[in-house]
C-alpha cells in the first residue's frame, strides 16, 4: 500500500497569524473506501478556534472526526483528523473545510485547500457472465425446428444481456448519487464528539455544529438554500412553505442562537436534550419509503 501526501500551505505565515495545513493520507481508494483528510490549525493561545466546518461535502460523506491540541511558545496546534469516504469514482476536489479563530474583537477564517484525490470504481473492467455459443451442430432433416430454436436463443441472450446492463447502470447511478439528507444528516450527528467538546468546555462549538447539520437537512430536505440564510429568514421560509414541525425548527434554531452569540450557558441536561431533539425532527421529517427502495439504495452504496 503507497501513502500519497499532499500538503498545501493555505494563508500567510506573517508572525502572529493563524495558520493552516491541510493533508491527505491516502490509500488506493476505490468507492466508499474511508481514508483521512488531516487539518493543522495554528493560532495565538489567545484565540478560541471553532470548527472544522462545511457548507456542502458533496459527494464525499464524513464518517469520523478527532480532534487533538498541542501548546506551543505563544501559539496553539489544534490537529484534526477527518475520516471522509468518496461516492463518485475518477478525479474529484475535496470539500472545502472552515474554522473561524475568534481573538478578542477579532475574528479570522481559514480555509482547507480544494485538494484532490482519485477514486476508481468496484466494478471490474470487463462484466460477463454469459458463456460463448458453441458451434452449431449439423442435424439432417431438422431444419425446420432449428431456425426457430436459433431465433429464440437469440432473442434471450438480448433479452439477459439488457437485464446485465440496467443493472450496471443502476449501481452506477446510486453510487455517485448523494445520501438522502435524512441518512446525512443522522450520520453527522451520530459522529458529533460530543463528550469531548463538553470535558473541554467547547458548549458554543457544540451548538454552532448542531445548528449547522439541521440548516444544511433543512436546505435539502425542502429544497431552499438554509445554509446562506439567517434563522429569521428560515423561520419565514419554513412558515411560508407551511413545513412540517416548522414551530420545534424554530426553537431549536433560536435556542442555538442565544448560546452562540447571546452567551446563554445552558445546563447539562440542556446541552444533551439538543442532540436528541435534533436526531427526533431529522425522524419525524424523513418521508416513508418502500423498504425494496432503501435495501436497493443501500446495496448500491456498498
Amino acid at each position: 500500500m503507497h501513502q500519497i501526501l499532499l500538503t498545501v500551505i493555505l494563508v500567510s505565515q506573517l508572525q502572529g497569524k493563524p495558520s493552516l495545513n491541510t493533508t491527505v493520507v491516502a490509500r488506493k481508494l476505490s468507492v466508499g473506501t474511508p481514508f483521512e483528510l488531516l487539518i493543522d490549525v495554528n493560532y495565538p493561545n489567545t484565540a478560541k478556534p471553532l470548527g472544522p466546518m462545511a457548507d456542502s461535502t458533496g459527494s464525499f460523506l464524513v464518517i469520523g472526526q478527532k480532534v487533538s491540541t498541542k501548546s506551543h511558545k505563544g501559539f496553539n496546534t489544534n490537529t484534526c483528523r477527518l475520516k471522509l469516504a468518496g461516492f463518485k469514482t475518477g478525479e474529484t476536489t475535496l470539500p472545502r473545510f472552515k474554522f473561524l479563530i475568534n481573538d478578542k474583537n477579532r475574528v479570522d477564517t481559514l480555509y482547507s485547500d480544494t485538494l484532490k484525490v482519485t477514486i476508481s470504481s468496484v466494478m471490474p473492467a470487463k462484466m460477463s457472465d454469459i458463456n460463448d455459443i458453441k458451434p452449431e451442430e449439423k442435424f439432417p432433416n431438422y431444419w425446420l425446428w432449428l431456425i426457430p430454436t436459433a431465433i429464440f436463443l437469440l432473442a434471450l441472450l438480448g433479452y439477459l444481456g439488457y437485464r446485465i446492463y440496467l443493472k450496471i447502470k443502476k449501481i452506477q447511478e446510486l453510487a455517485q448519487a448523494p445520501l438522502p439528507p435524512w441518512i446525512e444528516a443522522m450520520n453527522f450527528l451520530n459522529s458529533l464528539p460530543f463528550k469531548e467538546w463538553l470535558d473541554k468546555g467547547q458548549v458554543q462549538r457544540y451548538y454552532y455544529a448542531l445548528s449547522e447539520i439541521i440548516k444544511r437537512y433543512i436546505g435539502r430536505r425542502f429544497e431552499f438554500n438554509a445554509l446562506e440564510q439567517t434563522t429569521t429568514e428560515i423561520i419565514y421560509d419554513l412558515k411560508a412553505n407551511k413545513i412540517p414541525c416548522r414551530e420545534e425548527f424554530s426553537g431549536f434554531l433560536n435556542k442555538a442562537d442565544r448560546v452562540k452569540y447571546a452567551k446563554l450557558i445552558p445546563t447539562y441536561q440542556e446541552i444533551e436534550e439538543a442532540l436528541h431533539q435534533a436526531k427526533e425532527l431529522v425522524q419525524k421529517t424523513t418521508p416513508e419509503e418502500k423498504p425494496e427502495i432503501i435495501d436497493d439504495a443501500r446495496k448500491g452504496r456498498n
